[in-house]
């Protein structure tokens, strides 16, 4: 069984009327995400949509800061959930990507695990990131800096995105703090997603037992991308998992696998 992942997300908007607009669309999946959807899991749009609505739904907690609700521009949500954090994250960059001004400031947190994280996210791609995968005491963070400081600061004042960022990493240093490493490069992305792809296959050669339809495909990567946060908790950005890697998702995953006919 897959532990509670929970997701808490902060956006910082240019306008009531974007926040609210931000709000509607992270309840709601995409068009292009329901059809995905569907296709994968032989459903009909209209039950993607249903289950999808149910697993991505960002549902508002609060507003930020102490403002009328008239002329608010910024607001947490939270959303919790068991697997399919692949899904969830696809939804969340549409969302941002859709918005490229705003700021999305999420924190990830699994309790069970003893691993949190912290991500600054505009238009849709990761900014900042910092994890802390070495917790003293369940769901008490041990080494995660406020990495959100300076963004909520400079969206504070008006001032340009990631304008403070330097003086806040400079301010840190020089207090003795350990400051956050920059979140992984997109071209390592990549390279990481193209050699974890050719160590699935090499893994479905070797296993002519497993099915490897695209559904088992779906939820054996969602394993893998849970794991690799973390091994980025751990300070190991390039991990790329191996043939017991795969294994062991495959026994983990065992109950929610489609099995050989």
């Amino acid at each position: 069984m897959s532990n509670w992942i929970d997701y808490r997300l902060d956006v910082l908007a240019s306008s009531p009327e974007e926040i609210k607009r931000i709000a509607a669309r992270l309840k709601e999946p995409s068009s292009k995400l329901v059809d995905w959807d569907a296709e994968r899991f032989h459903q009909q749009p209209s039950e993607a949509a249903a289950s999808l609505a149910e697993l991505v739904s960002f549902e508002p907690v609060e507003n930020l800061f102490c403002v009328h609700e008239s002329v608010n521009k910024a607001r947490r949500f939270h959303n919790s959930f068991r697997r399919w954090s692949g899904i969830v994250k696809s939804h969340l960059f549409e969302v941002s990507e859709e918005f490229p001004t705003a700021v999305f400031l999420l924190e990830h947190f699994d309790m069970q695990a003893s691993y949190s994280g912290k991500m600054v996210i505009r238009a849709g791609e990761i900014i900042q990131a910092v994890f802390d995968g070495n917790q003293r005491a369940q769901a008490l963070d041990w080494v995660l800096p406020d990495i959100f400081a300076p963004f909520r600061a400079e969206w504070e004042r008006g001032l340009e995105f990631c304008s403070l960022w330097r003086e806040w990493v400079r301010l840190n240093k020089s207090a003795g703090y350990q400051v956050a490493k920059p979140a992984i490069s997109l071209r390592s992305q990549q390279r990481n997603n193209l050699a974890t792809f050719l160590a699935y296959i090499r893994f479905c050669r070797q296993r002519p037992a497993y099915n490897s339809c695209f559904a088992n495909q779906l939820r054996i990567m969602d394993w893998i991308d849970e794991r690799r946060i973390e091994m980025l908790a751990e300070g190991r950005p390039h991990w790329v998992p191996s043939m017991r890697d795969f294994e062991q998702a495959e026994r983990d995953c065992w109950d929610d696998l489609v099995k050989p006919t």
